[in-house]
């Protein structure tokens, strides 16, 4: 259908979108992306255009990774749209990125530093949330989605559910805190979530986990973060890789990877090999 806007094919992608988990993500930078490109059609958006709106989140402080999340949104919108018809396939963006993604950093949070990011936890969904991050290596999608019936607090399992694509989760045992933490939640449980507020499903919990990191003084602290800083501390602590990968529920060479240099005997033997 020629003549759909930017902000109309926004509109409609968030509205097909609306039960998942990443819902709150996409509806904050499609707001953004409205404010550059939401009064064009995809024909007019140019190399130019685009390299106008990450010069504009650039100056608001937003990395380059994010200008380029944004923008992969943008294309995948229109893409979106393509499918279903609602656009011509010549509508197709094909602009090249602006800027590149910053190398990633491994940062990771010390055990000392997730209890002051509790500590400054206000909301208890957010506080549970850190803990279920970080004590069971699960992704932010899959915690958002987990439902009291896959939570047994008489066996001390978590049933993460299936995964979709190389996404895969994994069933695991409750530590003791987090154990504590999620047998007050359930009392006070007023919907089937196990991450809710008001009774609401929770569908991003960026802010809330932004505002504690800065309680806590760590500056940024996004979600993944967590899961890294988990398995992180589970390979320093020389557990073996394998189960690693099985708590994670993803492969062993993806935690060898990844964390492989974090272990105690990170190629020691090949060290020793070497020596003379």
């Amino acid at each position: 259908m020629v003549g759909r806007t930017i902000a109309s094919i926004l509109d409609a992608y968030l509205e097909a979108r609306a039960d998942r988990p990443s819902y709150g993500t996409i509806k904050a930078l499609a707001s953004k992306l409205k404010q550059q490109f939401g009064n064009l059609e995809p024909r007019h958006v140019t190399q130019a255009s685009v390299k106008a709106y990450a010069t504009w989140r650039l100056g608001q402080g937003r990395s380059p990774s994010t200008v380029v999340t944004d923008l992969i949104h943008l294309r995948a919108a229109v893409n979106w749209a393509i499918k279903q018809k609602l656009l011509p396939p010549s509508a197709k963006l094909t602009f090249e990125m602006p800027v590149r993604r910053a190398r990633p950093r491994d940062r990771w949070l010390t055990k000392a530093e997730v209890s002051r990011l509790v500590d400054g936890a206000v909301a208890p969904h957010i506080r549970l949330f850190i803990l279920l991050g970080v004590q069971t290596f699960a992704r932010r999608n899959a915690i958002l989605e987990l439902t009291w019936d896959r939570v047994d607090l008489g066996a001390r399992r978590i049933y993460f559910g299936q995964g979709t694509g190389n996404k895969r989760r994994a069933t695991v045992p409750i530590p003791d805190r987090l154990h504590a933490e999620l047998t007050v939640a359930q009392q006070r449980a007023i919907s089937r979530h196990v991450i809710e507020f008001g009774g609401s499903r929770i569908t991003d919990v960026r802010r809330g986990l932004e505002a504690a990191a800065r309680r806590a003084g760590l500056g940024h602290v996004h979600p993944h973060l967590l899961r890294h800083s988990g398995i992180s501390w589970a390979v320093m602590q020389g557990e073996p890789l394998s189960k690693i990968a099985r708590y994670a529920g993803t492969t062993e060479a993806m935690i060898e990877r990844v964390y492989g240099h974090h272990s105690p005997d990170y190629l020691a033997s090949t060290a020793a090999a070497v020596d003379f």
